[in-house]
């Protein structure tokens, strides 16, 4: 009687891409559940007052943004290739929020600067005078009012940033108060993780 040989040798190949692959997911659960967040994020207000006020005061060392003449200036810290990208969005704080809704359209400028050296007094200017018209949608008894983005840079390109913002139209910014500047930029941890990763599995 013949005996029928079998060639277990693509089972064996299934198999081991089977361990591979599971231990692939196991280490994305691992990462995932343990491991640092994919971004992280800064919150900055205009009038930069104490004790977390939005109330206009003389202790408050920011800016009032409602005077069209005056510009929310910030140096970010230094940037870093793994952090990937930042953005930068803007809620405005509206001061009638007691008694009124609006939905307004609010001219915003922005001035963006950049540099690879923090002691230098030299910035390349990537954008200037750049004025656009965003829609701003408030709610009664609710003191913050819609969100903008305003810069999204794609690649970490420099540095060290710096960035200007003002409402120039006086007749568009009457009624804010406080604003609130939200800063968000990937976690350079979590990207060291996922390249580690990679390479990992590319061996």
């Amino acid at each position: 009687m013949a005996v029928m040989r079998v060639d277990i040798a693509p089972y064996k190949q299934f198999a081991a891409v089977g361990c591979v692959s599971l231990f692939a997911i196991v280490i994305a659960l691992i990462v995932g559940g343990s491991g640092p967040h994919t971004t992280d994020s800064i919150d900055y207000y205009a009038y930069g007052c104490p004790i977390g006020s939005h109330t206009w005061s003389a202790d408050c060392t920011g800016v009032q943004m409602n005077d069209n003449s005056s510009y929310w200036i910030y140096n970010f810290n230094q940037m870093k290739l793994l952090n990937q990208f930042w953005t930068l969005e803007v809620f405005p704080w509206n001061s009638l929020y007691e008694t009124q809704a609006l939905d307004w359209n609010l001219d915003v400028e922005v001035i963006l600067l950049a540099t690879n050296n923090a002691s230098s007094d030299e910035w390349i200017i990537l954008s200037r005078n750049n004025t656009a018209i965003e829609n701003i949608q408030c709610k009664r008894g609710i003191q913050e009012c819609s969100g903008v983005l305003l810069i999204y840079e794609e690649f970490i390109q420099y540095s060290f940033y710096q960035v200007s913002i003002r409402f120039p139209e006086s007749s568009s910014s009457w009624w804010i108060g406080d604003v609130r500047f939200h800063f968000g930029y990937g976690h350079a941890a979590f990207a060291a993780e996922e390249i580690a990763i990679r390479v990992i599995f590319l061996r």
